[in-house]
């Protein structure tokens, strides 16, 4: 097993470890409704016309899961393997996330039904 050195400063209260077994089960959490996004999402598109307030209510829980997913990446830390170094400093956190699936993961939680609506109805 590697050695992790730390050249930064304490980690606080806030900080998420990438190792953290509550992580992973969060992770599976939200791999499920991306699961739910990637199935149940198009069939509902394609084959339901009449949107009830039990879709719309999932689809906002499932925007809200995702959005908390979103803020909470930048209070994870991550392993640096050209420095071998668990990155625990939230400005190196938020930067490395930033240039990497920040862009990804703002795209997926847009509402993209009521962007639609107003292009539609115009």
């Amino acid at each position: 097993m590697k050695s992790i050195k730390s050249e930064q400063p304490p980690p606080s209260r806030c900080l998420i470890k990438e190792v953290n077994p509550m992580k992973t089960v969060w992770d599976m959490f939200v791999m499920g409704w991306v699961f739910y996004a990637a199935i149940v999402v198009p069939f509902r598109l394609a084959f339901v016309e009449d949107e009830s307030k039990g879709w719309k209510a999932v689809g906002y829980i499932m925007d809200a899961i995702f959005l908390l997913d979103l803020v909470m990446t930048f209070f994870v830390s991550y392993y640096d393997e050209d420095k071998n170094i668990q990155v625990t400093a939230y400005k190196a956190i938020a930067m490395n996330y930033l240039k990497t699936w920040f862009i990804i993961d703002l795209v997926s939680i847009l509402p993209i039904e009521p962007i639609l609506n107003i292009y539609i109805a115009e």
